[in-house]
């Protein structure tokens, strides 16, 4: 055999395996897996992205669990010399992903966490997390801080897109808040997608957070959705996944600022605030008010610029519907009710559908793909959105010919189906 260089296809193969060698050596010896013993005798896997130093940050699951994209960003913190846990609490408590799992962890088992990472040298500990499952690590801190009476291990807590409702609130209602909200007293550094429900209420969150002495920084996110630290890349724009990109920066700048504030030692007084019996209903559908009431008045322009009123349809049968061109179910919903406007065409019948917050370049982006011809009205700043204690999109209100709210719903309606109909059909009919 002719002895010389080889082929320069196998040179070429040769070269990606090693790379790839490469790459999966170094993200398995940045992650090792360790067990922390919990409440029910069993052990949280904990993914360990080690670094020298007193910081880490216990990273624990939203209530879809831990997701790929955590991996990437924790080893980057890593190499920036901040430890980070990744606590998978729903393999310790086989408990399946999904919507409010996270109630069904113990907060005891934060504290647990905690005390592992103080006992392997970390006396600044960060808590974080996201959306709903953010109660946990706040009543969690609480009852550590409480258990731990002079002692100030947990430095602050990095909360992305925090929800910290009692439930979804009943339409025309303000919400309520858990009371753990009013009770905390540790530094508190939010990552707050402008494009999220969350957004807008974000000035009442902040001032019922310091409510317990919490210094509260928010860093806002423009034009990026609410989970764009946990998606795959498939299912983000390209502004998510640049602000994915520059999460560990980010991280590490918010770190660096809640190490800055005052050791916390003691827990926040309690608040007295008491979870009331009455719980909000959560199931989906077009809802009757008990007691009509007359609808808040607002002013909008639409897309031309003409200033509409919600009087200039008194006399007739009005659906109000708050959207965003981000928000998946609105994309849904759109279809059936631009079938609905069709079918109503020449009755008593209007939709004004409200968008929140957005560029206009965006809102005709998406009705040209709609091919949605109702009125589109603007809620640049959330003013009428806040009015109106809506919380969640889509939210619709169909509102009779005396100007008075008769129906709502917290989420999509299929406006193709008969009961709806029929509902918008007795208005007509009064």
């Amino acid at each position: 055999m002719k002895s010389g260089n080889p082929p320069l296809q196998i040179r070429f193969v040769c070269q990606i395996v090693l790379v790839l060698a490469f790459l999966t050596s170094t993200d398995s010896a940045m992650a090792t897996t360790i067990t922390v013993p919990v409440s029910n005798g069993e052990e949280v896997p904990v993914e360990q992205y080690a670094a020298s130093g007193d910081r880490v940050i216990i990273w624990t699951p939203s209530d879809f669990g831990i997701q790929p994209p955590q991996g990437p960003v924790a080893a980057a913190l890593a190499k920036q010399g901040i430890e980070v846990w990744i606590a998978d609490l729903h393999t310790a408590y086989f408990v399946p992903t999904g919507r409010y799992s996270s109630n069904n962890f113990p907060v005891a088992d934060i504290g647990k966490l905690v005390d592992a990472a103080v006992a392997r040298g970390k006396s600044n500990v960060f808590l974080a997390s996201s959306g709903r499952a953010t109660r946990l690590i706040l009543s969690g801190a609480r009852e550590w801080q409480l258990s731990h009476a002079g002692q100030s291990a947990i430095r602050g807590l990095i909360l992305f897109h925090p929800s910290l409702y009692l439930d979804r609130p009943r339409l025309g209602e303000d919400a309520e808040y858990l009371p753990i909200a009013h009770s905390t007293n540790l530094p508190i550094y939010i990552f707050q997608p402008l494009r999220s429900t969350t957004y807008m209420r974000l000035p009442r969150l902040r001032a019922t957070l310091s409510e317990g002495g919490a210094s509260v920084f928010v860093h806002p996110l423009p034009d990026v959705a609410f989970g764009f630290h946990l998606r795959p890349d498939e299912d983000i724009s390209p502004k998510d996944r640049l602000a994915r990109q520059q999460l560990p920066g980010n991280m590490v700048k918010a770190v660096k600022l809640l190490t800055m504030q005052p050791r916390v030692t003691h827990a926040a007084r309690d608040s007295g605030k008491i979870v009331p019996e009455r719980r909000a209903d959560m199931t989906s559908g077009l809802k009757i008010f008990d007691k009509p009431y007359r609808a808040p008045v607002f002013s909008l322009e639409n897309m031309s610029g003409k200033r509409v009123t919600l009087e200039q349809y008194r006399g007739k049968v009005v659906l109000l519907n708050f959207w965003a061109s981000w928000c998946p179910p609105c994309l849904e919903e759109m279809p059936s009710m631009q079938r609905l406007y069709t079918q109503m065409k020449g009755r008593p019948f209007e939709i004004l559908a409200i968008d929140v917050g957005e560029d206009e370049a965006d809102i005709r982006r998406f009705n040209t793909i709609m091919k949605t011809t109702f009125p589109v009205l603007l809620d640049r700043d959330g003013s009428v959105y806040n009015e109106w204690k809506v919380y969640v999109y889509p939210t619709n209100f169909l509102i009779d010919k005396s100007g008075h709210i008769r129906y709502g719903s917290p989420g999509a309606i299929d406006w193709d189906e008969k009961s709806p109909v029929d509902k918008i059909e007795r208005l007509l009919n009064e």
